[in-house]
């Protein structure tokens, strides 16, 4: 399965707003909203007074989160956002075993 980069960067790090931990876990699943799961994550426990804009600035800083320009942001409910990312950074790949 293939993994966009920015998701592969923002897992490997920890991520606070205010005193909220952050979770991020990648999309298992599919729906007609989001078109590329690969490069999609589920952020929760984000802080009741964070706007969507601060949020998102916090992923579109790569220095800051390993993320990178956003394509999509959805804000779910209170606390919990989507977040996809756009894959023009590349993708990971599986290593492949070349045997001769």
């Amino acid at each position: 399965m293939l993994s966009c980069i920015a998701v592969a960067r923002v897992q490997k790090r920890k991520h606070k707003m205010e005193d909220n931990d952050l979770t991020i876990r990648v999309l298992e699943s599919l729906t007609a909203d989001f078109r590329d799961q690969e490069c999609a994550v589920r952020v929760s426990n984000i802080p009741p007074s964070m706007s969507n804009d601060l949020i998102e600035l916090h992923f579109e800083n790569e220095r800051r989160s390993g993320g990178g320009t956003i394509e999509e942001f959805f804000a779910l409910s209170a606390g919990v956002a989507v977040i996809t990312f756009k894959s023009r950074q590349g993708r990971l790949h599986r290593p492949v075993l070349i045997t001769t």
